[in-house]
């Protein structure tokens, strides 16, 4: 007789906020999250939106962070996600990273570091499933 080994893939959960994950990786496992795809802001290194890839593979997940920086740092074995560098506001402009913090600009024409814009408008025509909107109070 022979005995198969079954090999059971598990998505990589950051080390913090583990009840968290736990939860939204129940949401994903028992379907109850809506069609559509996953936003994840101030995404920082990349690790929760690579989570949520993994969870859902059939999903685009964007991964966005105002910090450059951040997003180089992103790296994910799962192809369905997408990173970049922009900070979601109720304005308009750009942001320039300035000694001590950011400044920003109300004027798209001025050259800044990171786009500044609505959620509405950087994602037109996408609708969202779920979005994990870490932006460490700034909302």
């Amino acid at each position: 007789m022979m005995v198969g080994i079954v090999l059971v893939f598990a998505c990589e959960k950051p080390k913090t906020e583990l009840s968290f994950n736990s939860i939204i990786q129940g949401m994903f496992s028992e379907h109850l999250i809506p069609p559509g795809d996953i936003l994840d802001t101030g995404a920082y290194m990349g690790i929760w939106a690579c989570m949520y890839a993994c969870f859902d593979k059939n999903r685009m997940v964007y991964a966005v962070d105002p910090s450059p920086n951040n997003v180089k740092k992103h790296t994910c074995i799962h192809k369905n996600i997408n990173s970049t560098a922009a900070l979601f506001s109720n304005e308009i402009g750009s942001i320039q990273k300035k000694s001590g913090g950011f400044t920003w600009d109300r004027s798209i024409k001025k050259k800044g570091n990171v786009i500044m814009t609505t959620v509405d408008t950087y994602f037109t025509g996408i609708t969202f499933g779920f979005m994990h909107l870490d932006v460490e109070g700034f909302e």
